[in-house]
């Protein structure tokens, strides 16, 4: 998003000076300089002229255009640029997924229509391409399995978590965040109630939050226009590391899980087939990646192909399936640039494996680098805990 751009856009519905409205703090009510419910339609239409996209009702509110930062915000969603990672959607049922309340009869009887059709599709199509999708309802468990029951385009195999008979949403939220072990800033919540959107976005500020509404299906894509299209089957793994966890609280080391469950692990040098598995968990990862930095598919390719940079990787299976490549590195001559580890294998030791195996292939003294980004900072001792040096 080109903040410059929409400066100037604001200043033109406003008839302000665009360079004097540099100086206007982003904070600065803008009622006060001019914007009232008039000029308030006139820039949504400037807008959605200028950027050939459809502002949504959701978004129709005062509040949301008090002030340069608030505009920023609510304008900054309709750009490609800006899209973030998300990692899950969660739904609400009853006027959602399906029309109608599930479980009622008569006029309140729950049906499908074009539009959740749409929606459930997406959804569907989305759990194949890895995003997590959960449940989280007021409605009992019985009367969402009965709509599952029938013909209906979204399968339970599709959702990785159910939340039913759930008087706090917010409280549940927070629940699923932990269980799948993301953070909330990637989650996208969808519910058909103005109250429960805001209470939920009030309560968990960082998350995103959409109105269902007649078309949101198209806008609801647009955040997932750029994930890959050979993902892992995210709700598969999740539901093996359930089982998992059952062997985990009777273990008393990391040794001794891993012993239980069979574990294998082969690392080394990774491969060119590895580039797009090791650019994701890049991007995926947040709570165990040491310097926060990003990569693509192509970056990894040129680093694996090139001289200047030795790339690692560990991949890993046990007797509830192949976890695939988990953990990665990236090494700069003696320095590790990179550092990342899925949560998925938290407590495994995974890590202690591959930075051996770095060490072996190395051999000369190593430092690493830690940034801290907020959500990393638990990892902050790392390097220093196995005798690197921490840049």
């Amino acid at each position: 998003m080109n903040k410059k751009e929409i400066l100037e856009l604001l200043a033109k519905v406003l008839e302000i000076d665009a360079v004097e409205f540099e100086n206007v703090s982003e904070d600065t009510a803008l009622s006060e300089i001019g914007l009232d419910s008039i000029r308030f339609i006139e820039l949504i239409v400037a807008f959605e002229s200028k950027y050939n996209v459809e502002v949504y009702d959701s978004d129709l509110l005062m509040e949301n255009f008090a002030t340069l930062s608030a505009v920023y915000k609510t304008f900054k969603k309709y750009f490609a640029d800006a899209q973030k990672l998300y990692k899950c959607v969660v739904t609400d049922c009853d006027g959602v997924l399906w029309k109608g309340i599930a479980g009622e009869d008569g006029k309140d009887k729950a049906y499908t229509d074009s539009d959740t059709v749409e929606y459930q599709k997406l959804l569907k199509s989305l759990s194949d391409k890895g995003i997590y999708i959960c449940i989280c309802t007021k409605n009992s468990y019985d009367n969402i399995n009965a709509m599952f029951v029938s013909s209906i385009p979204l399968k339970l195999s599709d959702i990785a978590i159910t939340k039913t008979d759930i008087p706090d949403k917010a409280m549940a939220i927070k629940e699923i965040s932990a269980e799948l072990g993301i953070s909330t800033d990637s989650i996208i919540f969808i519910d058909d109630s103005d109250y429960e959107l805001g209470l939920v976005s009030a309560i968990i500020p960082d998350i995103t939050v959409m109105k269902s509404e007649h078309g949101f299906t198209a806008y609801l894509n647009t955040f997932f226009e750029n994930i890959s299209e050979h993902p892992l089957d995210r709700t598969k793994l999740y539901r093996e590391q359930k089982e998992r966890e059952k062997i985990h609280i009777t273990a008393s080391s990391a040794d001794e899980y891993n012993e239980k469950l069979q574990t294998k692990v082969d690392c080394g040098l990774a491969s060119q087939e590895d580039s797009e598995r090791i650019a994701e968990l890049s991007q995926r990862t947040n709570r165990f990646n040491m310097s926060g930095k990003r990569y693509s598919n192509e970056d990894i390719e040129r680093l694996i192909n090139g001289s200047e940079c030795k790339v690692f990787s560990l991949k890993a299976s046990d007797i509830y399936g192949d976890m695939g490549l988990v953990v990665a590195a990236v090494v700069k001559g003696s320095i590790i640039e990179n550092f990342m580890l899925s949560c998925r294998v938290f407590g495994r030791g995974f890590e202690d494996v591959l930075l051996n195996t770095i060490k072996d292939t190395i051999c000369d003294e190593l430092s690493g680098i830690f940034i801290e980004t907020g959500k990393n900072k638990e990892r902050r001792e790392f390097y220093t805990r196995h005798g690197i040096t921490t840049i």
